[in-house]
């Protein structure tokens, strides 16, 4: 399964897509600041540790920082 989740999702769906990803056994998150989605990301990997189904320990979240000439 590949579940890409862009800047234009709403909140939620990016929350639950983010669930889901956990309860299917992802373990690493490779997110990017220009989405503008770590709220929404944080949300999700808080409930599935508050939930039980994975620690914090066990999730690997990777950030890019987007170079601005890259867009130049």
């Amino acid at each position: 399964m590949t579940e890409k989740v862009f800047a234009d999702s709403k909140p939620e769906e990016v929350t639950q897509a983010v669930k889901d990803a956990i309860d299917a056994g992802y373990r690493h998150l490779d997110c990017i600041y220009i989405y503008g989605n770590e709220v929404e990301v944080e949300e999700a990997i808080r409930f599935k540790i508050e939930e039980g189904v994975v620690r914090r320990e066990d999730i690997f979240v990777t950030s890019k920082v987007l170079s601005v000439e890259a867009w130049g």
